[in-house]
């Protein structure tokens, strides 16, 4: 029977979920449904004891551990001493560790390490990071973990490229394991309910406020399509505030351009159903989720021609460089004036999101483990 311990520490802070949180979130729930002989346990750290995974239940071969550690103490610790090991607050000792996000932890003696490298964006673009942000990636040295652990998981072949030409990584030490899909469905009346907050027409982009994601050049592009032709759509911005400066933030303001900040799961699935078009112009992505959920729901995508994204969408969105302001304002014009053009893209999109799902991720991460442990 393998054991395996998963480190689900970014789950310990908050209900509100972005990308990491959902990969998280899904294998977590996914996991004990599938292999019932595997025992897990899964370890977070919140003072106040909060868990945001209620939808996981009381699986009989999953046991839950509060570390209930100061996060700066932890980690200074984990860095200059090389302890606490992460084996001394378990009820067993497991025989591999999953890390699904960047953080310092040492194990104990015997224990494999897998960890799963979602991006390496901050080694292409770390102009788009602020200092903070910078000195931790410096800080937790993620070359030198990946030369450490038994394996790594790459969410795309773009990941997997990045850590081979980037961090010189064995090509065999990288299995690469595709994302899933799950939005929450929504009835008819939570559907009006939020659509009546809504314009009638609208174009919608989701994506965390920082300048990795291209918000700018979307909002230009939008302006500009304004200027141009009587265009009826509002521009819906949903995303939590990262990392923006404050006169990228200012452009936010505008008449036809509204600004949701974080949403619920449930107001995403409806945003995604009742956009005309979804937008994500971002200048990197080691996956790129919202796009794949956008596509589930049958929303036309238009995205960029860069790093993971023509591996996710391959012919399933309409792609453009996100460097070039009038090919992504062209590209905009020629999806909300076509009917026949969205209609490709929406079956097109649909059939591609069908070939990911959490289950085959989850499936193929625990074939990696078993492999590894």
């Amino acid at each position: 029977m393998m054991k395996v311990a998963f480190d689900i520490r970014s789950l310990g802070y908050t209900e509100k979920r972005t990308g990491v949180e959902e990969y998280i979130y899904n294998l977590a729930r996914t996991f004990p449904k599938i292999d019932k002989k595997t025992q897990f346990v899964f370890f977070y750290n919140h003072p106040q004891n909060l868990f945001y995974l209620k939808e996981l239940g009381e699986p009989k071969n999953v046991t839950l551990v509060n570390l209930k550690k100061n996060n700066r103490l932890f980690n200074f610790s984990t860095k200059l001493l090389g302890k606490p090991k992460i084996s001394d607050f378990l009820p067993f000792k497991p025989d591999v560790v999953l890390i699904p996000s960047y953080r310092l932890l040492a194990l104990g003696k015997g224990i494999k390490r897998v960890i799963v490298f979602h991006d390496l964006s901050f080694e292409h673009f770390p102009r788009f990071f602020s200092l903070k942000i910078r000195l931790w990636h410096k800080y937790i040295d993620l070359k030198k973990q990946a030369r450490k652990s038994s394996h790594l998981i790459a969410v795309s072949q773009s990941t997997k490229n990045d850590l081979v030409n980037l961090y010189n990584t064995v090509p065999k030490k990288i299995s690469v394991v595709y994302h899933g899909v799950n939005l929450p469905e929504i009835n008819d009346f939570e559907l009006k309910k939020i659509k009546e907050k809504l314009p009638e027409k609208f174009i919608f982009t989701l994506s965390t406020l920082e300048p990795r994601k291209n918000l700018k050049t979307l909002i230009k592009a939008f302006k500009l399509l304004k200027k141009e032709v009587d265009l009826p759509h509002k521009l819906v911005v949903a995303g939590k505030k990262g990392w923006l400066r404050k006169k990228d933030l200012a452009l936010l303001n505008h008449p036809g351009i509204i600004w949701l900040d974080h949403i619920s799961p449930k107001e995403k699935t409806a945003l995604y159903k009742l956009a005309d078009i979804f937008v994500l112009p971002t200048y990197y992505e080691g996956f790129g989720l919202p796009v794949l959920e956008a596509m589930s729901l049958g929303t036309p995508v238009i995205t960029t021609n860069l790093s993971s994204l023509p591996e996710v969408t391959k012919d399933s969105a309409l792609l453009i460089n996100p460097h070039n302001l009038e090919e992504l304002k062209n590209a905009l014009k020629s999806l909300l004036e076509s009917k026949n053009l969205r209609s490709i893209f929406k079956q097109k999109g649909l059939k591609r999101s069908k070939e990911f799902n959490w289950e085959k991720c989850a499936k193929e991460t625990l074939k990696v483990l078993k492999k590894i442990a």
